[in-house]
């Protein structure tokens, strides 16, 4: 049983745990895993560093979302799925393509 336990917790290979976070919970909200998604945090750079951010790119398939942090990480998969009307997620349920 310790075992099982401890193979949750560790990361996988490439990914902080605050990506790691991220990816489960677009994986939970898409039903989808091995999604053409990569995740990266980096530090806000800005002049406050209150400022929560995300940016996302695609590049030959592959969608790359940067944030300051795992909410922004997530905010930045569901403003690029609603932007690109590939669906949307809401408290009323989930419409995904």
């Amino acid at each position: 049983m310790a075992f099982l336990a401890l193979c949750v917790v560790i990361p996988v290979a490439g990914r902080n745990r605050g990506e790691e976070a991220a990816m489960q919970v677009i994986e939970r909200v898409t039903q989808k895993h091995k999604l053409p998604v990569t995740l990266s945090i980096k530090k806000n750079t800005s002049e406050s560093k209150r400022e929560t951010y995300f940016q996302y790119s695609v590049n030959k398939g592959i969608l790359k979302i940067e944030g300051n942090s795992p909410i922004s990480l997530c905010r930045g998969f569901y403003d690029y799925v609603k932007s690109q009307h590939c669906g949307i997620y809401s408290w009323t349920g989930t419409n995904i393509v």
